[in-house]
């Protein structure tokens, strides 16, 4: 088996425990050092099947208090019966599931008809014969307990006649756990045989144990949906396999079982005993169940599930195999976890469509008036990503506009990418993620945005559902956007990036990504805390031509909507004893800002926008936002890695061919001339941080 799967099955067995224990943030961090990938199991159902799993899950289910993990159902299993190993012991094996080839029309005509059967008590009803019992296991069957394959058996059974074999006193028959029976079953066949002869068949009354029944059921919905559902293929009929020393290997549930020849009778014969079945009179009462059953369905046919996928034929004289397909209604609320699209079944999401007073409420907020729209250039924009290969984490801006919502969160992309997770080893490396890591940490950086505005409590998600909500009334336009959204509240920071990931394509892909991000950062916020925000109340977040104010630049960068870049608060007195508050960065910022605003003296950038927790700076420079970034992160914690360093640009809408790297030389002054006109702005916004450094383009063409 590849060990690259053996790995994904063991990391999602911790997501899962992880998940189920609520260490939301144990798991976050966890998808940020070792991302998923497409081999990942998002399902604890598929999670269970992988690990063959199914008989534990029923066996826990039946305690009174049972386990919650997969991963805890294989270490109890371990424990009870690998913590002391008896010298002797029984290997008992696992049933397959039972094929059977065409015999007639008629029950053919049945096979599209869906048969609720439990094929392990089917098959738990031959594995008396197989396994020859001593007395401490029929201890276990008066207790009603069962081995791992959940072959539970009824203290009303007639004990059955087996050899004496030697035990330990006290301890049980050890078993060997599915993934292992599955492996040992053509080894143990020969021993099997010779164990069989002389034992009693089973009567009909220990098949049904612990909600667990063994032929069909055709009495009420109620207990139908709490069975497994036996699927039949077109091909099958009523005839068994032949379990052979060839054809005895175990099938999984979707691969075909390989024809074997049966007898007069309709069940396969055994080698050496032409005339009788190794599955004996069990298997010939399973059969005659599976046709009453059949005639039953004839007068009261069971209602078919629409979900339930569909068997390829086979050819005649070709065996089918039956498949099963859990169908409890009580299970299906807890098995998603993360399922590969958005789901409401385990995530606690509270979803409400857009209605049209929140819709003119973030028109004002956004626009100044409810009758402005999104023009083109913000309908059009997502943020899909260069294919340009040393420019693959770069976010492509198609035309101008929403230029400071693109850098934003192209800098949170990189936090993501360089300095998060298990990227921390090589820096430019990082720059060249694949399309699934890039898209990982696209769903990050969505993510620690609106979570952060949402005061690291609650975070709105708005998605597009392409249908209509409500009709433009009175003093609002629509614009085809708003009308149709859907917003997602979540209140924990684990769950929502859980349901970003999953719906991270409508940002990604769009069309409206850029809009659902901004639109997401100010419902999380809420419309009345950004307009607190403000220092002026009639403000707004897009200022003329669909520029992005400073005031949302500032709300994607730090939560909060303020109209400034200095630090904390400034009081201005604005004469008769009044007090005007002006606002700043309450604290340090994980993405930087530089201005080329604060070259000319119109603003001053403070230090907790100018020294970022990590080396990353949103630019603002001839009214257009790019972005500025180093691979060390030891640039904002040693002065000495200051001397000489350099920097990365990167501008999504400037149609960048190769990466530009800067080296910054800070031991170099450079004297300070403001007539200059061929001076880039670019080493300006840089001189505000490094005052005097003189930069090295290092061969790029310096853009004037």
């Amino acid at each position: 088996m590849d060990s690259l799967f053996v790995e994904e099955v063991a990391a999602s067995l911790v997501r899962e425990f992880l998940s189920r224990k609520g260490l939301k943030k144990t798991c976050v961090t966890m998808d940020q050092e070792r991302p998923r990938s497409d081999l990942s199991i998002n399902s604890r159902n598929n999670l269970r099947k992988v690990l063959h799993l199914e008989f534990l899950y029923k066996e826990n289910k039946a305690k009174e208090n049972p386990l919650k993990t997969n991963l805890e159902l294989i270490t109890r299993y371990f424990l009870d019966h690998f913590g002391n190993p008896p010298n002797n012991f029984t290997q008992e094996t696992p049933i397959p599931a039972l094929s059977i080839p065409k015999k007639n029309n008629k029950l053919t005509s049945r096979c599209s008809e869906t048969m609720l059967v439990n094929i392990y008590d089917l098959a738990d009803e031959d594995s008396g014969r197989r396994t020859s019992l001593s007395e401490t296991s029929k201890a276990r069957h008066d207790n009603l307990d069962g081995d791992l394959l959940g072959n539970f058996v009824s203290s009303k059974r007639p004990p059955h006649k087996s050899k004496p074999m030697q035990v330990i006193p006290g301890e049980s028959p050890a078993v060997a756990p599915a993934w292992e029976k599955m492996d040992k079953l053509l080894s143990s066949e020969s021993s099997l045989d010779t164990k069989r002869v002389g034992e009693k068949i089973r009567s009909k009354s220990g098949l049904i144990v612990r909600g667990m029944m063994a032929g069909p059921i055709a009495s009420s919905p109620q207990d139908s949906v709490r069975r497994r559902s036996l699927k039949w293929s077109p091909a099958l009929s009523s005839r068994t396999q032949a379990p052979d020393s060839e054809s005895r290997k175990v099938p999984e549930l979707s691969a075909h079982a390989p024809a074997c020849p049966t007898t007069q009778d309709g069940l396969a014969s055994s080698p050496g005993s032409p005339s009788r079945s190794p599955l004996g009179g069990s298997a010939r009462m399973t059969q005659e169940r599976l046709e009453r059953t059949f005639k039953r369905q004839e007068s009261q046919p069971l209602p078919l599930r629409k979900n339930k996928l569909p068997v390829p034929n086979k050819a005649d004289g070709e065996l089918g195999v039956l498949q099963l397909e859990d169908v409890e209604d009580e299970l299906t609320r807890e098995e998603v976890i993360l399922s590969p699209v958005p789901t409401m079944l385990k995530l606690q999401i509270v979803s409400k469509p857009m209605d049209l007073s929140v819709a003119k409420d973030i028109k004002t907020l956004l626009f100044g008036s409810s009758f402005c729209c999104f023009n083109e250039e913000w309908k059009l924009q997502s943020f899909s990503f260069s294919d340009k290969a040393s420019l693959k984490y770069g976010i492509v801006q198609n035309k101008g506009g929403p230029c400071g919502v693109l850098a934003a969160v192209q800098g949170c992309v990189l936090q993501k990418l360089l300095f998060e997770g298990d990227s921390k080893a090589d820096g430019v490396r990082q720059l060249q993620p694949s399309n699934a890591r890039r898209t990982h940490c696209l769903a990050l950086a969505i993510a620690d945005m609106v979570w952060r505005a949402g005061g690291r409590e609650r975070a709105v998600i708005t998605l597009a559902s392409g249908t209509q909500h409500f009709s433009p009334t009175g003093k609002y336009k629509a614009d085809g956007v708003l009308e149709t959204l859907t917003l997602h509240s979540l209140t924990c920071y684990e769950e929502l990036v859980t349901f970003l990931q999953q719906s991270i394509h409508q940002f990604e892909a769009g069309p409206y990504g850029c809009i659902l991000l901004t639109l997401s950062a100010i419902l999380s916020r809420s419309t009345e805390l950004v307009r607190q925000d403000f220092d002026v109340p009639t403000s707004h977040l897009i200022g003329a031509h669909g520029y992005c104010t400073q005031e949302l630049v500032n709300l994607l960068l730090t939560g909060k909507a303020v109209s400034n870049v200095f630090n904390d608060v400034v009081e201005l007195d604005s004469g008769n004893g009044n007090i005007t508050l002006l606002k700043g960065i309450a604290a340090r910022s994980d993405i930087g800002f530089l201005s080329l605003f604060e070259h000319y003296n119109v603003c001053q950038v403070g230090c907790f926008l100018k020294t970022p927790k990590f080396p990353i700076w949103v630019v603002c420079s001839e009214s257009h936002f790019s972005v500025l970034f180093s691979l060390q992160l030891e640039l904002l914690r040693d002065w000495r890695a200051e001397r000489l360093f350099d920097l990365y640009y990167y501008d999504g809408l400037a149609n960048q061919q190769e990466q530009i790297r800067l080296t910054v030389d800070t031991t170099q002054t450079v004297p300070e001339d403001k007539d200059n006109d061929l001076i880039p702005p670019l080493e300006l916004c840089i001189r505000t941080r490094w005052k005097g450094a003189s930069v090295n383009w290092n061969g790029s063409e310096p853009i004037l």
